[in-house]
């Protein structure tokens, strides 16, 4: 990959994140090719829609680290063709998400009538879908779209106005720590899922930053591994309320395809969606604790601690 125009860089740090671009877009463009514009859900293939979603988000998260230091000019065409792409990617796979999260309910809850509930759902949305859930598949990807993000990530990076440094890093990655703490804390204060979704985007944004920039090595690596677990309970509320938005009659937390959209409405028109939705709101609270508690430990009042560790790391690099 070429470097951006100007003097040479500083340190090792931006020579790491263009070599991770580099595999990223390989690895992307191999799995795009071996897909042949027919991802699915199952199979081989769930590996594929699964890896191209993550490295659209690792993508982003590398240019939302990027902005701070070279501005939103520099680096926001890139990352909206990323989200075009990851858009692409969505549709049915939300309805499989949607009966694993039903799925899930049913293994938590304690009544059985409860539990048949849940699985009855899932099952009625399968039906709807009209192939089992394992190779359930996605409305045909946008190839073109798909290929132009991925195209052109190193074209936009050899094009960045100068060379990133490492301090561009390092503000990159406090100011989206900033950015989750700050939603956090109203999140818990208001109690607003939607926020705590806005969170969840910025801890996985650091979590893929310091494995983009950085080696870490023992304090940092510890940090990562508690993002890692953060993010997965923020992932798991995120799917819980979405499945309380439909059962609640609410079309607007997900796209999905019509079929699922006909089951949801007529299972909305009985009495049971009330009772299961007490029960997705009951799992809500009792993981909304575990997710207050180890956001605390993360994005207490340790910035200046952190900025010590990440200029150490940077140093090494």
């Amino acid at each position: 990959m070429s470097s951006p125009a100007g003097s040479g860089r500083d340190g090792g740090a931006w020579q790491r994140v263009e070599d991770n671009v580099a595999a990223i877009v390989a690895d992307a463009r191999w799995r795009i090719d071996r897909s042949a514009g027919s991802l699915a859900v199952g199979d081989v293939h769930a590996l594929d829609v699964h890896a191209l979603r993550v490295a659209c988000k690792r993508l982003r998260a590398m240019w939302r680290m990027l902005e701070p230091g070279l501005g939103v000019a520099a680096t926001r065409p890139a990352e909206r063709m990323l989200g075009d792409a990851a858009k692409s990617l969505a549709g049915q796979r939300q309805a499989v998400v949607l009966v694993q999260t039903l799925t899930r309910l049913a293994h938590k809850v304690e009544k059985s009538k409860d539990r048949e509930l849940a699985v009855d759902l899932a099952g009625r949305l399968i039906a709807a879908l009209g192939v089992p859930e394992a190779v359930v598949r996605l409305q045909r990807p946008q190839s073109r779209v798909l290929r132009a993000a991925f195209d052109g990530q190193e074209p936009a990076l050899a094009a960045l106005p100068r060379p990133p440094s490492s301090e561009d890093l390092l503000l990159g990655i406090l100011s989206g720590v900033e950015r989750a703490r700050r939603f956090g804390r109203r999140a818990d204060r208001g109690l607003d899922a939607r926020l705590w979704h806005r969170c969840r985007r910025w801890v996985k944004y650091e979590h893929y930053q310091l494995e983009l920039a950085l080696r870490p090595k023992r304090r940092l690596r510890l940090r990562q591994h508690r993002l890692e677990r953060l993010g997965v309970l923020l992932g798991r509320h995120q799917d819980d309320f979405d499945l309380e938005q439909q059962l609640a009659a609410s079309s607007a937390a997900l796209t999905l395809p019509e079929p699922a959209m006909v089951t949801l409405f007529a299972w909305r028109q009985q009495r049971d969606a009330e009772r299961l939705l007490t029960c997705v709101r009951r799992q809500q609270r009792r993981l909304l604790a575990r997710v207050e508690q180890r956001f605390d430990v993360l994005y207490g009042d340790r910035c200046e601690q952190l900025e010590g560790w990440l200029r150490s790391a940077l140093a090494r690099a």
